[in-house]
């Protein structure tokens, strides 16, 4: 599932994007952040049992340097149980990989992540 992240962003907006997410708050684990931030984004109310957990990434870009947690998990619903209420997600669409890939490529510019990460990402879960 991708989404194309809402008009008022701050960061990447108008652009789809791969991934939710969001930043700690002071004193929050990796865990208990990507708990709060499924069921922010999206409405989902999971376990930690739930998700496959991914790498610990560093990235640094412009003046932005940041570490981050990957999790994963494997929505098998139907998406009108989804409930995007925090009104940061203009729309969704299922594509696969191979589909994201070809479309980072041709127009990276309607893009939040680029290739190499979407990348980094997709060849970390296929270890699987």
């Amino acid at each position: 599932m991708v989404h194309l992240r809402a008009k008022h962003k701050d960061h990447s907006p108008n652009k789809w994007d791969t991934r939710f997410g969001g930043h700690l708050k002071s004193g929050e684990s990796y865990d208990d952040a990507a708990l709060s931030e499924i069921k922010e984004e999206v409405g989902l109310d999971l376990k930690l049992s739930d998700f496959i957990l991914g790498p610990i990434v560093k990235k640094s870009e412009h003046n932005n340097n940041e570490f981050g947690k990957i999790y994963f998990f494997n929505f098998l619903g139907d998406e009108k149980n989804l409930n995007f209420s925090d009104n940061e997600v203009s729309e969704i669409k299922w594509l696969f990989a191979k589909e994201i890939i070809e479309k980072l490529k041709s127009e990276p510019e309607i893009w939040a992540p680029d290739l190499a990460d979407f990348k980094l990402v997709f060849d970390y879960l296929n270890k699987f």
